[in-house]
């Protein structure tokens, strides 16, 4: 695709380094205790995990594990609430975790955690809308991740890999 994008667009394109905002994904407890939404799982997922990683497609990574291997996610449960329920790594999770409407930039794994984890969350984010939550049920991600899973978003500025447009031109015509 690069090559492509050079040839047809002479696109110039660098690599630099810049301080971003990113949410760390932490354990939240000192004793390192997990929520009840968080068991480390007798199934091993880590083809699973790392063909996803690579690819970033479910239809590569699918075949490569167990038939328990993946997240079901969303809405639908009723009351504005979301949920993530399966079995697979952290940063199978994180994935997942970066479509809520309360997540907004990168979620970045610093738990420590490393394996194969059962995961039974769910949260009312606060929005609008037929799907909104009532606002006494409102539950962020924030806090729910605290109370089910042992784990805790925490806001930080790091270093990020960025790609910064040189130049670009029209399409030369074919």
């Amino acid at each position: 695709m690069q090559s492509l994008l050079r040839e047809r667009f002479t696109l110039r394109v660098r690599i630099e380094k810049r301080e971003l905002p990113v949410y760390a994904l932490i354990q939240a407890r000192a004793n390192g205790t997990l929520g009840p939404g968080l068991r480390r799982s007798q199934v091993d997922c880590a083809a699973y995990s790392d063909a996803l990683a690579r690819s970033g497609r479910l239809d590569v990574a699918r075949p490569l594990g167990p038939q328990q291997c993946g997240f079901a996610g969303g809405g639908g449960i009723g009351g504005g609430r979301l949920f993530l329920k399966g079995t697979g790594s952290i940063a199978d999770m994180l994935r997942s975790f970066a479509r809520s409407p309360d997540i907004d930039r990168r979620i970045l794994d610093r738990t420590g955690l490393r394996g194969t984890f059962d995961v039974d969350f769910v949260w009312s984010p606060d929005r609008s809308g037929p799907a909104a939550a009532a606002p006494a049920d409102v539950v962020s991600i924030f806090t729910a991740l605290q109370e089910q899973l042992g784990l805790k978003l925490e806001s930080r500025r790091e270093l990020r890999d960025v790609v910064v447009i040189e130049s670009v031109e029209r399409p030369i015509p074919n």
